[in-house]
């Protein structure tokens, strides 16, 4: 009976540890989600997840995670839920998140943390930020690139 009540314990401590793997494996982000809230004619408003070895990283990369997903992924409830950068290898988008004043920032609006960041056991931070993303000046920008062709429509949902 004992080594029943062993062998169960140890499949569930190893099905605990595989979870994360597999979702990995299929293509699952577990990490930075973004979820849309509103989409107004000037802005979309977004909640997404951040993770940083500091506070302040946290809050940076939840904004990136929120501009990142509205570009690669598309949002859904937003423009179709289609992707904003469909050409990935232009020059102009390879810096977009890099360095401090990076583009991605002309077109946050704002950002607001939505309870507070909190240290996980890993020893990291983590917040979750409501993020207002000007998306009109983004597609602008982005015809101007060469990113999005000119003749380029957000559809409204």
């Amino acid at each position: 009976m004992e080594n029943s009540r062993t062998f169960k314990i140890v499949m569930l401590g190893i099905l605990c540890l595989m979870m994360p793997v597999c979702a990995q494996a299929q293509g699952v982000n577990i990490r930075g989600q973004v979820n849309t809230l509103q989409v107004g004619k000037n802005c979309v408003i977004v909640s997404a997840e951040g993770f940083g070895a500091k506070r302040d990283e946290a809050l940076e990369d939840a904004q990136k995670e929120a501009v990142s997903k509205l570009l690669y992924e598309g949002l859904p409830g937003f423009n179709g839920g289609r992707r904003l950068a469909e050409n990935q290898q232009n020059h102009w988008l390879r810096r977009f998140f890099e360095g401090r004043g990076a583009p991605y920032l002309n077109y946050i609006g704002g950002v607001m943390v939505e309870d507070e960041i909190v240290k996980t056991p890993k020893g990291e931070y983590y917040c979750r930020a409501i993020v207002k993303i000007n998306y009109p000046s983004l597609v602008r920008s982005f015809k101007g690139q060469n990113i999005l062709p000119k003749n380029y429509q957000i559809i409204y949902e």
